[in-house]
């Protein structure tokens, strides 16, 4: 990595992949190709672009982009009572389907801070660099949450893939199988993988658990409804395991 011309830049085989005026944007790139370069070659587990968290014993998985509100809905889960597992990115575990917990904290942008007054002051404190609004971000350390919100690993009953739209209206869409495979292969850092055997993984997740597309313009009242959501997975789980 250097610095010219009055922008910083990463070189690859002695290739400029990425230039720009500060060197925290340069950094952030650096950091996705190392997760990447991990990711990639990790055999045995499913890695996916989501936020997660359980609900009584049942883990809930929200894929989703960059900006389409998964990071927002799993601190709004936390204040509905969740357990922290990760808040962009959903390891899943061939066989058992358990989502690993990881120990990053959560992180907002400065414009959803409003939407958390209990945590907002400690946001901004957190906050060690002025970057223009919509990319400021600041990290939430989960003991502020509370005494017991980190989890243990979870066995998968819910997929519920986000979409933030502001002033929508809260609307959800049963998923089948097709689908929910083909979104969550989207949303997949294992992209190195043998294409069959990726597949095929993606398909089991998917059958493992409840599956919805979830539009949303306040996040607590998605949050409400994810829980909601998430309950029925625990019950219809413990039915399951009765038979």
């Amino acid at each position: 990595m250097g610095a010219g011309e009055g922008a910083f830049y990463f070189e690859r085989d002695g290739r400029v992949v990425v230039r720009a005026n500060d060197e925290e944007s340069v950094l952030r790139y650096l950091i996705r190709e190392i997760r990447g370069f991990i990711f990639q070659r990790t055999v045995g587990e499913l890695h996916v672009h989501a936020g997660a968290v359980s609900l009584q014993g049942v883990g809930i998985m929200l894929p989703g982009e960059s900006r389409s509100g998964k990071s927002t809905l799993t601190v709004a889960l936390l204040s509905e009572g969740c357990q922290y597992l990760s808040d962009d990115l959903a390891v899943v575990k061939r066989g058992t389907f358990e989502i690993m917990p990881t120990t990053k904290a959560p992180s907002l942008r400065r414009p959803t801070y409003a939407l958390f007054p209990e945590f907002r002051d400690s946001l901004l404190a957190r906050t060690c660099r002025r970057l223009p609004d919509a990319e400021e971000k600041a990290a939430l350390p989960i003991e502020m949450v509370g005494e017991g919100v980190l989890s243990a690993p979870s066995p998968l009953g819910l997929i519920v893939f986000p979409h933030f739209r502001e002033g929508s209206e809260l609307r959800w869409q049963s998923l089948g199988p097709a689908t929910a495979v083909g979104r969550l292969l989207r949303l997949c850092h294992n992209s190195r993988w043998n294409t069959g055997e990726l597949i095929d993984l993606a398909i089991a997740v998917v059958h493992s658990a409840d599956c919805f597309a979830l539009a949303f313009g306040d996040v607590h009242h998605a949050a409400a409804w994810i829980v909601q959501a998430g309950r029925g997975a625990s019950v219809q789980r413990s039915q399951d395991k009765t038979r």
